[in-house]
């Protein structure tokens, strides 16, 4: 008999073909909609009051488009509350003209004010619900802001709570006690925050931001923009002009 051939060579596995006896098991499917899968696109956080949202720049309201509509709001508002306090007066007039002339003589330094004090609540109520009250709004504006193309929404980008508005408004008084510093604020902040919008948390931005049309935004200023800045510019030059010259012939 002839020597024992022994076992048959090994052969090596074909390529690709598992090394291990038992069958590797496949990798469970991950959904490409998984933001954990390493498979999904990836996405880029936006952080709370960030300049980029969904990739489009937040394009912040600058100083002469929030003056123009601020020259349009105090107009509409001085208009109204003008219109009520001469009406309230005319039927103070009559009253004391029906009543007792002389006891409405007497009367009229407490009356005066009263008017004073009736006036600036007048003057508030109407401030205070145009102001809050549009700007809490679906509008988010107020008319002059609507008029130029720009709105008011929270630090994030969302819709103000009526408390929120109430807050900004009555955080103005901030921006007047600085004698308008607060205001000026606007011209050289980052994301042109005035004073009262640091205070309530606010800012006032284009009318197209944090919407699905972002790219419809725009730095430049609008034709309404202008011409309310240059009626405004005639009219304070008016005003300059004619105090200047009663002065002058004052002093005659």
């Amino acid at each position: 008999a002839g020597p024992d051939p022994g076992p048959p060579p090994a052969t090596a596995p074909p390529p690709g073909a598992p090394t291990s006896p038992v069958a590797a098991a496949p990798a469970p499917a991950t959904a490409a909609s998984d933001p954990h899968s390493p498979y999904s696109a990836p996405r880029a956080a936006v952080a709370e009051g960030s300049q980029v949202v969904q990739g489009q720049e937040v394009v912040a309201a600058g100083f002469w488009r929030r003056a123009a509509a601020y020259l349009i709001d105090s107009t509409l508002v001085g208009v109204a509350y003008y219109s009520l306090f001469t009406v309230l007066l005319l039927l103070v007039f009559l009253v004391g003209l029906v009543g007792d002339g002389t006891r409405w003589l007497e009367s009229g330094n407490a009356m005066s004010v009263l008017m004073m004090v009736f006036g600036y609540g007048l003057y508030g109520l109407i401030s205070v619900g145009y102001y809050a009250g549009m700007e809490s709004s679906s509008m988010q504006a107020t008319l002059g802001k609507l008029a130029v193309g720009i709105k008011v929404v929270g630090a994030d980008g969302a819709r103000l709570s009526r408390g929120r508005a109430l807050g900004r408004w009555a955080s103005s008084f901030a921006s007047y006690a600085t004698l308008g510093v607060g205001y000026l604020m606007v011209a050289f902040t980052d994301r042109k925050r005035g004073l009262h919008d640091l205070i309530a948390g606010t800012q006032v931005v284009d009318r197209w931001a944090y919407t699905a049309r972002a790219e419809l935004q725009r730095h430049e200023l609008g034709p309404v923009t202008w011409v309310v800045l240059i009626l405004g510019g005639v009219v304070w030059l008016g005003v300059i002009g004619f105090v200047g010259a009663a002065m002058a012939l004052g002093l005659r």
